[in-house]
């Protein structure tokens, strides 16, 4: 191959001499003026041989679920691209297909990475970590981070926390219950409100899973209301499972979301 660019003659005959020294040594140049992927081998005795490298895979950023069925069926219109699949998991869905016309298997895809709402990443970290809060923290925490996700069965928690009030006296008696706990045999801490303000041992929450315009499906969440009433604090706790479970069902129903928009592609839960 004849080359008249000065620099490159340049670079080979100094890529040939550091080579001619060690025996079946080739080097490897990058060819200025050529595109990404075509590059230069200069063998010992100075001859070079232009090679073109196998295209990278193909990758395509999917901002929304609704656009997974679109790109299925881009695919399954380009001439020599294999029927793509569709890999899900909580973190990501990948739509993957296969360029038939190379001899290799470059999986041209599309990915989408899932990203949760701020609501469940909240959940996730009260499940790992519980957070002691006062009364008003705890009032914040609800009425504030969480004030579009209180389910009906716990439409009332603000006003009730709000009229709750904590006591610690000298007593004989000893009792553990929720809201009320003896400390030792004769301090009792108490926590109490009005009669219609009884403070519940569940608040009930309905959690967006993922933050996506095409995934609003809200899972159910009941969490523990946890009270240290010693130190007049709360805790809110999703109870144990719940949080999976959330997630096992968000899962389905993104398969089945799947299954009716993408006219029969293979699904795999996992990575592919």
């Amino acid at each position: 191959m004849q080359l008249r660019d000065p620099e490159t003659l340049k670079l080979i005959q100094e890529t040939a001499k550091q080579a001619a020294g060690s025996k079946d040594k080739v080097s490897i140049i990058t060819l200025p003026g050529e595109p990404e992927g075509v590059y230069g081998v200069v063998t010992p005795d100075g001859q070079l041989q232009r090679m073109v490298a196998a295209p990278r895979p193909r990758q395509h950023s999917i901002l929304t679920v609704d656009q997974v069925p679109l790109l299925v069926n881009h695919f399954r219109e380009i001439e020599g691209l294999s029927a793509p699949s569709i890999w899900y998991s909580a973190a990501q869905v990948i739509v993957l297909a296969t360029d038939s016309k190379l001899e290799q298997d470059l999986r041209p895809r599309g990915v989408l990475k899932l990203k949760p709402t701020p609501q469940w990443e909240l959940m996730k970290k009260l499940e790992e970590s519980p957070q002691w809060l006062d009364q008003k923290q705890m009032v914040s925490l609800l009425r504030i981070k969480l004030s579009d996700s209180i389910e009906v069965r716990s439409k009332g928690i603000v006003q009730t926390l709000r009229r709750m009030k904590f006591n610690m006296t000298v007593n004989q008696r000893g009792n553990i219950e929720h809201g009320r706990e003896s400390i030792g045999s004769d301090i009792v801490s108490d926590v109490y409100g009005s009669e219609d303000a009884i403070l519940p041992e569940s608040v009930w929450l309905e959690i967006q899973v993922f933050d996506d315009p095409s995934l609003k499906s809200r899972e159910v969440i009941q969490c523990a209301l946890e009270v240290d009433a010693q130190k007049g604090l709360l805790a809110l706790i999703p109870t144990a499972g719940e949080l999976t479970k959330a997630m096992d069902n968000q899962m389905s129903k993104l398969r089945d979301l799947f299954d009716q928009t993408c006219n029969a592609a293979p699904l795999f839960h996992g990575q592919p």
